[in-house]
């Protein structure tokens, strides 16, 4: 939802709703209705948060789920710096489910097949 992503970009961005409006020109009851789901920003508004917090409009109305970073001004080493730290949890990421779909399979193993075993080599 909009507001949702308003709010997590605006504190993300450490700013206060009367930091976001000052930004927009507009007051800090607008973006409070923005952010409570009152009202919506107009197509203006919502090319100007994208800009301001380096996201697509997609994004912001919830069309695409991946968030896009703005690594122009960065150093090529800074860059490199991202994409390795990206990687990494990428990385992370998989080796969780893959570890997740192996704790499931030993779950499933032993819930099905415990009724195969003798009770008495069970207890410990």
């Amino acid at each position: 939802m909009i507001a949702d992503k308003i709010k997590l970009l605006r504190e993300a961005s450490h700013l206060t709703q009367t930091e976001l409006a000052k930004n927009l020109n507009i007051t800090r009851s607008s973006v409070n209705a923005w952010e409570m789901g009152i009202s919506v920003p107009s197509t203006t508004y919502l090319i100007e948060l994208a800009l301001l917090f380096h996201v697509s409009t997609d994004f912001l109305l919830g069309l695409e789920q991946n968030n896009t970073i703005d690594i122009s001004t960065l150093s090529e080493r800074e860059a490199v710096l991202i994409y390795e730290l990206v990687d990494y949890f990428t990385s992370q990421k998989k080796m969780l489910s893959i570890d997740n779909i192996f704790l499931g399979w030993q779950y499933y193993f032993l819930t099905v097949h415990t009724e195969v075993i003798p009770q008495d080599i069970l207890s410990f």
